[in-house]
């Protein structure tokens, strides 16, 4: 069985080669694990992609209560800085030529990995693929094709029917950003929709079970449904308006390659770094590394992302809903076309550029001198630096 590449487990499942692994985390003095350049690829060569939709606040897929960064705290660069995630933002513009109209004047999507467009219309035309490539890693891979031109499913108009269906919700998503070789810059990664007549037959195994959801991928993230465009990712890998049937389709992939479906049961949850990083068990901060009752903070490297947690909260992981956990007391991130933070800073107190997403509005709490939180620090989304749990020292 050909195994699955993290360009299946990334459309997100999203954008990636076995190569571009996301580096993994530290040990609890905030070493990191790895020095190599783990940065996403530039991404400024195709910064005017999509449909030229500009940030809004407007409604369409609804504001989520976490998982967009305030346009107005962060204004999307105009020119992509090449390396960083770019966070997700809600872009909002009118209906292409040839769409149906909107509801309202606009039709707002999230330019996020994990979302979709209204149905009927295509991502790439209402949201930025280029944003989205920030949010995992891409490269061009060519699949292998198990194409036969004699299957007997091209002159099935049922089946074809439903692959017409599957293909027309993938475009609706992000995830065709990477999987369509009219869109990827340097070419689709792994399979895609114009691989073959039955394009499907360039998903792997594991990856025909990945997408049927027989394998746990929540660590991926996703959107609630209403903020979604009805689109729901977690019956199946895929998003879909209508999981159950999408989950059908290739289910029935799945068992006429000759699987049952209790094999997928011994595929490992899908992500990762990402799963590895969620179950992180912190130590003690060591040496410098920690908190003070007068506010001040110590931390290893440059990051982006730094948080004060509830001692025993989850670890944060992606956006939209994995990347501001229950616990979260403090939470500073540093805009995309800002330097990183480094070293120390003091609680309560947002760097420049920088902007403090938790709380919403107001101070944090205060800290007390002999209570234990856990200190979290990224260089970006999915590389974790400081993780340790501190004692607020006098």
């Amino acid at each position: 069985m050909r195994q699955l590449s993290l360009t299946l487990l990334l459309c997100l499942v999203g954008c990636a080669d076995e190569a571009s692994e996301v580096a993994s985390g530290n040990d609890a003095s905030g070493s990191a694990d790895a020095t190599a350049d783990t940065s996403a690829p530039d991404s400024s060569a195709d910064a005017t992609d999509g449909s030229g939709a500009t940030d809004a606040s407007g409604s369409g897929s609804g504001e989520p209560a976490q998982g967009i960064i305030s346009t107005e705290s962060f204004p999307l660069p105009e020119s992509l800085p090449g390396g960083i995630f770019i966070q997700p933002r809600l872009l909002c513009s009118p209906p292409v030529a040839g769409d149906a109209p909107a509801a309202g004047d606009s039709v707002c999507t999230y330019s996020a990995i994990s979302a979709c467009t209204e149905p009927g219309r295509d991502f790439a035309d209402y949201g930025r693929c280029d944003i989205v490539r920030t949010q995992r890693p891409y490269s061009a891979q060519t699949p292998v094709i198990q194409a036969d031109p004699s299957d007997p499913r091209l002159s099935d108009p049922a089946f074809m029917s439903e692959l017409d269906w599957v293909t027309s919700q993938v475009k609706s998503c992000a995830c065709v950003c990477c999987h369509s070789s009219a869109l990827a810059p340097n070419g689709p990664s792994d399979w895609h929709l114009e691989a073959s007549a039955i394009w499907t037959d360039s998903v792997s195994d594991n990856g025909v079970a990945l997408l049927a959801g027989l394998v746990d991928s929540s660590a991926f993230g996703a959107y609630p449904p209403e903020q979604n465009f009805g689109f729901e990712r977690v019956r199946t890998a895929l998003p879909s308006t209508e999981p159950d049937r999408m989950k059908t389709f290739f289910l029935e992939e799945y068992l006429r390659r000759g699987h049952v479906e209790s094999e997928a049961a011994a595929i490992a949850p899908f992500g990762g770094p990402l799963v590895t990083q969620a179950t992180y068990e912190p130590r003690a901060c060591a040496g410098s590394i920690g908190v003070k009752a007068d506010g001040t903070i110590r931390f290893t490297g440059s990051a982006r992302y730094l948080y004060i947690l509830e001692n025993g909260s989850k670890n944060p992981g992606v956006p939209p809903n994995l990347d501001t956990p229950a616990g979260t007391i403090w939470r500073v991130d540093v805009a995309e076309a800002s330097p990183a933070m480094r070293g120390a800073l003091t609680y309560g107190r947002v760097p420049a550029g920088a902007a403090q997403r938790v709380p919403a509005n107001g101070p944090p709490r205060a800290l007390t001198a002999g209570e234990q939180v856990y200190l979290y620090t990224l260089a970006d989304v999915g590389l974790p630096l400081t993780r340790c749990i501190a004692t607020v020292a006098p």
